[in-house]
This record gives structure tokens, sequence and C-alpha cells, in this order.
């Protein structure tokens, strides 16, 4: 091969060489564009996408916004518009109520009142109160000769009375009876009584009407609950096991409650004087003054609801290594407390010195007070209540009145010594038919209208109003549902609120609402 030709050939290969590597590069190059573009384009969906999301958030929030400003905005121009149609009804009803007074009827009406008054009282002593309006016309309208006159001003123990409350009595009150000619002061009756030298015997008849007091509402529309003494004595001996003896007078106090509730005046006033412990009532002690009272009057008994618990937990003022020892007996009542809560109280109480275990029992007014006592044996779980009191007898029954085994719900009864007389007032003979109903035993058994279950054990648990019902008659057992709402991670606390369920009636709707801890 000549020199030529081997030239000729090197440059052909060479060139066969680079055109390949230049192919080579060529489509190596365009692979990685194509690499990149597909990169490109899934990155731009990706921007895409989350920028689609981010804009749907953001006008989710706007919207959020514009309807909470809107519903703001609704619930104050129906609030305004509610007020201003309350102001008209109440103007309208005074003009009716005046209207009526000034006409025949109301003479009719209010003679009707007082004879259903003596009727009621038979042959007691009675006291009517009227206004200074209606003064006169009782007097052309009934055989009274004089009246007795009281001013709560006069026999108000003052020294006894917090400042505020002493300034409204001032402001409310003259500070002297006005009487005419034939009235008598309290004073002046009083000191009849005291001049008095004969005998007088009252009708015995343990079994007449002596009290009556209304209902509180809470779980329905307020009712005169009417009970003999027979009854109060008979709920204070079957109470008097719950206190232990001393040797030393114990203190029982009473703060704040109204002394027109029946539990106030037979479970917290009658029961514990009628077995010797000194009563402390403090009706008037400001609820954020709970705690002062507490450590100044180191109660040996006091009957807890849970709003003072909450106000005892929570005070600064009390001190970590307070010494709560005095306490021999803590019970909770009224408002009912989830499982966590009462755990809660008790873990307090017992980190001050307390030796005594929280418990709880159950009442009603229609049963005189309590139904059952605390039994500290039995843990606070899923509507402990305790057990019967000695001559209560407590069964659960079905809507046929069939009574149900142990362990199994339906409407707690009670029967016994404690039972009420009957409703008075308002639709009272429709409601005690209602209430007191004869069951096949023979038995007159208080209907309470609650659902309860009864243990082996004859512990009562309470599961709740019998007819508060979700609907498709499925019950709202709130307490079991609060207790597993409670123990829920990240729930610091909650609570149930049960509506009426506007779109189906005669059944209800339950609404949760939650306190988190702020961890989750």
């Amino acid at each position: 091969m000549t020199i030529e030709e081997k030239l000729t050939h090197f440059y052909d290969t060479s060139v066969e060489e680079a055109r390949r590597q230049a192919e080579k590069d060529v489509q190596e190059h365009k692979d990685s564009l194509d690499a990149a573009l597909e990169e490109h384009k899934k990155m731009s969906l990706e921007n895409a996408a989350s920028s689609r999301k981010a804009e749907i958030a953001n006008a989710k929030r706007e919207i959020n916004k514009a309807l909470s400003a809107e519903q703001l905005h609704i619930r104050r121009d129906w609030t305004a518009r509610q007020s201003r149609l309350k102001e008209k009804l109440f103007a309208e009803v005074r003009e009716q109520i005046l209207k009526f007074m000034e006409s025949s009827r109301y003479e009719e009406y209010l003679c009707t009142k007082i004879e259903e008054a003596v009727c009621f009282a038979e042959h007691d002593e009675i006291q009517i109160y009227l206004s200074k309006e209606d003064e006169e016309l009782f007097r052309t309208t009934t055989p009274m000769t004089r009246m007795i006159k009281v001013s709560p001003f006069e026999y108000a123990d003052k020294s006894q009375m917090k400042d505020y409350v002493l300034e409204e009595i001032t402001a409310r009150y003259s500070a002297e009876t006005e009487t005419t000619e034939g009235d008598m002061s309290w004073q002046e009756f009083m000191e009849l009584g005291r001049n008095f030298k004969g005998e007088y015997l009252a009708p015995v008849d343990p079994d007449r009407a002596v009290f009556g007091a209304y209902t509180s509402g809470s779980t329905g529309i307020s009712k005169l609950v009417i009970h003999s003494s027979a009854n109060i004595v008979a709920t204070a001996y079957q109470m008097s096991i719950f206190i232990p003896p001393s040797d030393v007078q114990e203190v029982w106090w009473t703060p704040i409650l109204p002394p027109a509730l029946i539990a106030v005046t037979v479970s917290m006033t009658i029961f514990p004087l009628s077995t010797g412990l000194m009563v402390s009532l403090d009706p008037f002690c400001p609820l954020e003054n709970i705690d002062i009272e507490f450590m100044d009057r180191k109660p040996n008994f006091w009957a807890l609801i849970p709003l003072y618990c909450e106000m005892l937990m929570s005070s600064e003022r009390i001190p970590e290594d307070y010494d709560m020892s005095h306490l021999r007996t803590i019970g909770a009542g009224a408002e009912a407390m989830n499982d966590r809560k009462y755990a809660e109280v008790e873990e307090f109480f017992h980190k001050h010195n307390v030796q005594a275990k929280l418990s709880a029992g159950y009442g009603q007014s229609e049963g005189c007070s309590n139904l059952t006592l605390p039994n500290p044996m039995f843990p606070l779980e899923d509507g402990c209540v305790g057990m019967p009191m000695t001559a209560t007898v407590l069964g659960v029954f079905d809507k046929d009145l069939n009574e149900l085994n142990y362990g199994e719900s339906g409407e707690l009864c009670m029967t016994g010594p404690s039972m009420m007389l009957h409703y008075s007032g308002w639709r009272g003979e429709e409601l005690t038919e209602q209430t007191l109903v004869e069951h096949p035993d023979g038995n007159t058994w208080l209907h309470t209208g609650d659902e309860a279950y009864i243990t082996e054990q004859g512990i009562v648990h309470i599961l709740g109003r019998g007819d508060i019902k979700c609907y498709g008659d499925k019950p709202l057992h709130i307490m079991r549902m609060e207790t597993k709402t409670v123990r829920t991670p990240g729930v610091q606390d909650g609570f149930f609120c049960v509506v009426p369920d506007l779109e189906n009636e005669g059944y209800f709707r339950p609404y949760l609402f939650v306190i988190l801890d702020g961890r989750h």
C-alpha cells in the first residue's frame, strides 16, 4: 500500500470514527435534554398542584372568615331583634296585667287564690304576701281584722351580712314598717307570743302536708312537690348512718346554696341537725371567696358540687402544703361528674391530707332529697351513686312495668317512706298521676325518669334521663360519652350539651365541647 493509499485509509477511518462519536454525543445530549424536559414537566406539575392547593386553602379561609362574619352579624341582629320583641312582649304583658288588676275579675281571682291557700293549710295559720296596691282590696274582700307587717330590714341579722347584701336590703326596703290602724308590727306580734300563758296543741297528723318546694327544673318544667313531716323525719333517719360517731361536735358547712331547695332544707340542714352536728349556713358567701371561707371555717362535712371543686382546685390562695384533714367526709352531688373529673377531685383532696374517699349519692325532690347513700367501697365509675337508703326500695322497670334483672337498664323507680305526697300547682294532678304509679305488685312507685341499672351488690348506676334520646330511640348516656371523650389523648376537658332536635320532634342532639391540652 502506497503512502497515498495509507493516508486516504487513515482519513476515511478517522472521519468515520468522528462521525460515530458525534452521533453518540448528539444522542446522549438529546437524551439528557429529554430527561431534563420530563423533570421540568414533573416539577411544573407539582408546583402547579401545590400552588392550587394553597390557593384553595386560602380561598377556604377567606370563605370561612366571611361566613363567620356573616354568622356573627346575623346572630347580633337576631339577638337585637329578640331583645326588642322581648321588651315589646313584656310591655304588652304588663299592660294586660295592669288592665286585669283594674277589672272586677281580678278581685275574683285574688279571692280564689286565697281560698285555695286556706283550704290547703286546713287548720294551720297562713301568711299571705300582698303588694301595697292589693292591701286595701284584701281588707275589703276578706274577713281579716288586722295585718302583721314585717320588714326584712327589721328582722334581718345585719351583723352576719356581707356589706353588699346590707346595701341591697337598705336600698330596697324601708327602715321602718308602715302600719295602719289595727295592724301589728313584727315586734308587737312577737310580744304576744312572749306574753302567752296558755297552751296550743296542734293536731297530730304526721301524714298531712307541711312542706312544699319547687324542683330545680333542670330536666323539665319546675314542679311544686308536697311532703309531710313523716317524709322529712324518715329521710333524716335513713341518712343518719352516714355520720360516723365522734367525741366532739363537728361542723356541717352549707355555703351559697339557697334554703328553698328540698336538698338544702332536708339533707343539708334538718338531717345534720338531727345527728347533733353544728350546721353552718352561709348562703351569702361569694363564690369567688369559697376557698377563703373554706380555710376559715374548716368544716368536717361538706356536700360538694362540681363548681366548688373547680374553684378550690384552681385557687392560687390555697398553699401547696395546706392541711385539709379536718374533712372527714367528701361527697359530691347536684351535677354529675365524669369518671376522670372524680379522679382529679379525689387526687386534689388526698394531696391535702384528706383520708376519706370521694363518694356520690343520688336524690330527687320527689323523694324528699336522697334516695341513695354514698358507698366508698365502690369506685365512682359509670354513674355509680351508692346504695339505696335503709327503708327505701329501688327497682329498675321497663315500659310495661316489668322489673328488670341485675345489670339490665331501665327506668329507676322508688317506693318507701320518703316518697312525696303529690305535686301541687299547675298541672299538679296530671303530673302526680304520671309520676306516682301503682304497679302490678300492688305498691305505688315513684317514677324518677332516670335510666339506671343495679348491680348484684345493690349498687345503683345512673346512666341519664330516660326520656332524652336521639333520633332512632337510641339513649344518650352523656356521662359515658364524656368519660370516653376526656380519656382521649390531647383532650384536657370536655362536656356534652343536649338540645332538642328541631328536625325530629321529641328527640335530642348532643353537642360536644372540648378543651385541648395543647400538646397534640
